[in-house]
């Protein structure tokens, strides 16, 4: 307030009346900035995405579109129920299964689809079973729940589900024959559409033939389903459909294939049952599909179904039949392409099945002499019906395995009819939405335990091997209460008898870099399909963005109408709409013409700003995200452009081949000058040389090394004791705070020569600690906010406490730089060679300042401390705690880790005189000593295995995750893309270490042995693909010195501890300078036991 109050006066002061004009827009901006500011402040602490005013998250939503679900599933992680707020809703996303029992069935009547929903849907679905409420929705719901109990189409379904399975078998006997590439989802929607045609309207259309003709029905529902989803987020959809534009103008389209194919089966179907009523025949065989059913119905005026109702009937159950089998069974056989040993659990399931069920037919023997495989087939398909296919237990539990992960329908918005409080207290209002997301519930482990994102079959069975269903409200695949899906038995005969047959007769082959994602549908349909060869098992949308940029630039021509207008008003606003349309086309053009590129897709002169805002809390993954597209990617934002790098080649080539171009550069020097002003990670030049030829002196001391063994091995046997004690009184702990004081006791011990006791048994809170924190995290937000530096200016908000942490960082360390100047003259006077106070890197650049020509200011001993403190405090912890986590979660290598101390000790024991392990049990600090006394840099490079474990964590989890580098002059990179003078190139650790085009198939799997060759020796790899320490000239040098510290510490802890994660506690990274995690790392800890 006391600087509104100060530029009001400076405002009205002013006697110049164009500078009040200014004075007064400029107030007026701030009252905007300032509502803004307040309106995001007051959401700091609420879960769920951040608003904006107006807006509410709709950027951020759209930004998000393609990956929704998993935009969701992240906020769940975060907090069972949270709200996102749009321009003219707010949506209550849903994931607790207390609350999806309120909405679905304690409370139903509050929860309809409602009118929002209805009207998005309708011109698709109609007043259809899925799209309706109230009587009309019972009435269907009556009808259909008749047809679906009856054991006519129970027998006829069978019957339907054989026949076409055995022709889609055909044809990948077929394929496989020739070695033919298939699209699997295709497919296996071409036999869903013709068996629910056949099932469900009496009609054969033969899409799966084996010319596989090009259905334009089918092609038109995938449009129309794509189009109503978009509706949901984009407000504008009604302005499109009112000038008939872009994507609605291809819905219209679509849906007259739809009504065109609907009516007509529609009447060709009256006219076969008049037609068997003439003949005076019954109609039974012709009243097994669902259709029939409501045609007969129709007949009587009292049910008020016309062809209208009956088209909707058509295209609701198409959407039922077609497209949520289909994509299950897509995404099923994914889940088996990449579980190799569930379908080899699934193929012995059935080569049981096989042998029992032959047991029970005479004239048939699974073993005798091989047929042709039609034949076979055939033979084994007459053993499935629907009482042989229940007992196909596993296959059962791994088809209700890939609902969880992958529903058919993967959410489902409920209107709000009245004000209504959920049962875990959230406030709902009338008009709003209420979405309970299956996708995101079968993620969480607050539903489903710690491994609820792995693809596990078995989860499904009892202790006796029984199948064991779930709570409908959590396992929310077929909907829950009144509305429960009626086709569930019949969705999982299908599914079961298409698997059983494919499964036993092929093995399925993923194209390799095949993209598997979902697109934005109603259903989870895979956007790029599924593409696969097959092998027989051994026992045996350019023309839509053409259409909608022409009926663009149509109706831009159109707007010359505008101009006759003989009104000036009306031509005033006319010419406005015009001005707005040649901008609204620019921008269609300025994306159009991105349509093809690799990497995120920018907005005229914001460029992805946006995005990177709406992402910057998972910056790494959003790179990381691209980078499995494109292993080179451009990120163009407001005043630069940065070129992402992934590709070793690429990375050689700008840290070392052609080094000279790519120097930290003037904009990253000016966000990070306060914080580390010129020091050696800041600094290009001859300033860098002087510091680099320094310190790698001073790191190629041994009377360094040998200092900071005896440093590290005493820090470490501190934080032990602090360990012991906590595991004591079994008290949770933040492991990374404890890492983070020692390491940084540590550096100040052996690069300054001090020390300053913060993990002394008080923890004593450090403000210097605190400060640096928080100094480096506004340093790294400044690379995406390029406001910063106004902000700064006016010094308010981020940037204000960032000064104060400035502060405090510089207080701490002159007063450091003066202790040790005073104390190293005291030793010169005792000792000329000062070799008392020459052990610490600092005293070494003190010496070197006396000589005035290596120009070395208190400023620059200064920017010396902090540089090496991010060196040896943030990165070696931030290392250490994700090892922790690693480890905490993989039991398995913890073990193996321990059992190579074990040996270690032993081996070491035998060769020091005096030494037994096995001797009587000393005390916990005995011990403790008497092994951490064995450790020095030699013992500790015989740890092949932690060495390893080390590698791999830095692997996945750099402290450095990503590097940027300015672009002096145009360069080619070796791929063949061009970088512009004044641009930036950025190689990105983090997401090298999970592509799978550097490290394999299992690149995102925490796995140390990948480290070890035959012999069990460590075998490095190329630092321009394992980058976790530079390479080139800048290659860290401090590495042996992080490795020796890393080694020692976790030696200790590893061989005397277990680690045990807090439960829910959310571990994530905080976007830093480097890779700190966000929440702590919360532990309990034990001792081992002697």
């Amino acid at each position: 307030m006391e600087r509104v109050n100060q530029l009001l006066s400076i405002f009205f002061s002013s006697s110049n009346l164009n500078e009040y004009k200014i004075e007064l827009s400029i107030f007026l901006i701030s009252i905007v900035l300032t509502y803004v500011f307040t309106h995001r402040w007051n959401q700091r602490n609420l879960k769920g995405p951040k608003s904006w005013p107006i807006i509410g998250v709709l950027i951020e939503l759209l930004m998000n579109y393609h990956r929704m679900h998993d935009w969701v599933t992240e906020y769940f992680v975060e907090s069972k129920t949270f709200k996102v707020p749009l321009p003219f809703t707010t949506l209550t996303f849903i994931a607790d299964p207390a609350n999806v029992e309120h909405v679905l069935k304690t409370n139903f009547s509050n929860y309809p689809k409602g009118e929002d929903f209805h009207t998005c849907m309708k011109e698709l679905l109609g007043d259809g079973i899925f799209n309706s409420d109230g009587d009309m929705w019972r009435q269907q719901r009556k009808i259909s729940s008749f047809e679906f109990a009856s054991k006519n189409l129970r027998i006829f379904s069978t019957t339907v589900f054989r026949d076409y399975t055995l022709i889609l078998a055909g044809i990948l006997h077929q394929a496989s024959t020739c070695g033919k590439e298939i699209d699997m989802q295709e497919l296996l929607f071409r036999m869903t559409l013709d068996s629910i045609c056949k099932v469900g309207f009496g009609v054969e259309i033969g899409s799966l033939a084996d010319e596989l003709p090009n259905h334009r029905f089918a092609k038109a529902c995938d449009d129309a389903t794509s189009t109503v989803t978009y509706r949901f987020i984009n407000p504008l959809w009604r302005l499109k459909k009112f000038f008939n534009v872009g994507s609605e103008a291809l819905f219209v389209q679509s849906i007259q294939v739809i009504d065109e194919f609907t009516y007509s089966l529609i009447n060709k179907r009256k006219a076969e049952l008049q037609g068997a009523k003439a003949t005076d025949n019954t109609t039974n065989n012709a009243k097994h599909d669902i259709l029939s059913r409501f045609i007969e119905l129709s007949e009587n005026p009292d049910n008020n179904l016309t062809d209208k109702s009956l088209r909707d009937v058509i295209i609701n159950f198409v959407l039922a039949g077609r497209d949520t089998t289909g994509a299950t069974l897509s995404w099923f056989i994914y889940m088996i392409t990449v579980n190799p040993n569930v379908a080899e659990k699934i193929y012995k399931e059935f080569i049981t099945f096989e042998k029992k069920q032959a047991k029970e037919i005479i004239e048939y023997d699974p073993e005798e002499e091989p047929k042709p495989f039609a034949e076979r087939l055939a033979q084994f398909a007459s053993l499935l019906n629907y009482d042989s296919l229940g007992k196909l237990s596993y296959l059962h539990a791994t088809i209700t395995e890939t609902l969880r992960l992958y529903p058919g329908l993967p959410q489902d918005p409920k209107g709000v009819l009245k004000d209504d409080v959920l049962p875990d207290g959230t406030k709902v209002r009338a008009g709003g939405l209420v979405v309970y997301s299956s996708y995101a519930m079968g993620r969480m482990m607050y539903n489903w335990g710690l491994d609820a994102t792995s693809f596990n079959p078995d989860r499904w069975f009892n202790k006796e091997g029984l199948f064991q269903s779930e709570s409908p409200f959590k396992f929310a695949a077929f909907q829950a209460g009144p509305r429960t899906c009626l086709g569930k038995e019949s969705a999982y005969l299908q599914m079961k008898m298409t698997l059983a047959i494919l499964c036993r007769f092929f093995n399925f082959n993923l194209i390799p870099d095949h993209p598997v994602k979902y697109k934005m549908m109603t259903t989870l349909n895979m956007e790029h399909g599924l593409k696969l060869t097959l092998s027989i098992s051994s026992s045996d949308p350019q023309s839509y963005f053409q259409l909608e940029g022409g009926c663009a630039m149509e109706r831009v021509n159109n707007l010359s109408i505008f101009f006759i207008s003989s009104n000036p008003n009306e031509y005033k606003i006319e010419i406005s709409i015009f001005l707005i349309s040649i901008v609204l086309a620019y921008v269609f053009m300025h994306r159009w013409n991105q349509r093809n590129v690799k990497g995120p897709k920018s907005w005229p002169i914001i460029g992805v700003l946006i995005e990177l805002l709406m992402n910057y809390h998972r910056l790494h993954d959003w790179v990381t995200d691209y980078c499995v597209e494109s292993k080179t990617f451009k990120v163009p934002l407001p005043f630069t452009t940065v070129t992402c790098i992934a590709e070793p080649a690429n990375v050689e080539h700008v840290l070392k081949t052609n080094f000279h171009n790519y120097p930290k550069g003037e904009a990253f020097h000016t966000n990070m000058e306060e914080l580390l002003g010129d020091g050696i990670f800041n600094s290009d030049g001859e300033i860098w040389k002087q510091q680099r030829k320094t310190s790698s002196f001073e790191f190629a001391s041994g009377n360094l090394r040998n200092f900071s063994t005896t440093v590290f091995r005493d820090c470490a046997l501190i934080l032990s004791g602090i360990l012991h004690q906590t595991s004591i009184v079994n008290k949770e702990i933040d492991m990374q705070e404890l890492l983070l004081r020692m390491t940084l006791d540590s550096i100040c011990k052996v690069g300054f020569g001090v020390e300053i006791g913060t993990l002394s048994n008080e923890l004593p809170d450090n403000r210097f600690a605190n400060a640096f924190d928080y100094a480096s995290s506004n340093v790294a937000y400044r690379f995406a906010n390029p406001l910063w530096g106004l902000k700064r200016f006016f010094n308010v908000g981020s940037e204000a406490l960032f000064a104060k942490s400035i502060q405090v960082i510089d207080e701490f360390t002159y007063n450091l730089i003066h202790k040790r100047k005073a104390e190293f003259k005291g030793a010169k006077s005792t000792d000329n060679n000062g070799n008392m106070v020459k052990h610490d890197i600092l005293s070494r650049f003190i010496e070197l300042s006396e000589n005035p020509e290596n120009n070395l200011t208190d400023k620059s001993l200064r920017d010396v401390i902090i540089n090496y403190v991010l060196a040896g405090r943030d990165t070696t912890a931030s290392t250490l705690s994700w090892f922790i986590y690693m480890i905490a979660v993989n039991p398995t290598v913890l073990e193996k880790i321990y059992k190579e101390l074990i040996t270690f000790e032993e081996t070491q024991a035998k060769e020091m005189i005096g030494c037994n392990p096995e001797k009587v049990p000393k005390s916990f600090t005995e011990r403790v000593t008497q092994f951490a006394s064995r450790l020095n840099f030699d013992s500790l490079g015989t740890l092949s295995y932690l060495h390893a474990t080390i590698t791999e964590t830095l692997r996945l989890y750099p402290p450095i995750p990503l590097d940027p580098k300015v672009v002096l002059e145009d360069d080619i990179l070796p791929d063949g893309i061009k970088v512009r003078a004044g641009g930036l190139v950025s190689y990105v650790p983090y997401a090298m270490g999970r592509m799978v085009y550097n490290w394999g198939p299992d690149a995102t799997i925490f796995n140390p042995d990948r480290w070890l060759n035959k012999e069990g020796l460590f075998q490095s790899e190329s630092p321009f693909k394992f980058t976790a320490f530079q390479a080139g000239p800048r290659t860290c040098l401090g590495k042996d010195s992080a490795y020796l510290q890393m080694k020692m510490t976790l030696a200790i802890l590893c061989r005397f501890f277990n680690f045990h994660l807090s439960p829910n506690h959310p571990v994530k990274y905080k976007v830093m300078t480097t890779l700190t995690m966000e929440h702590g790392l919360k532990f309990t800890i034990n001792a081992r036991k002697s």
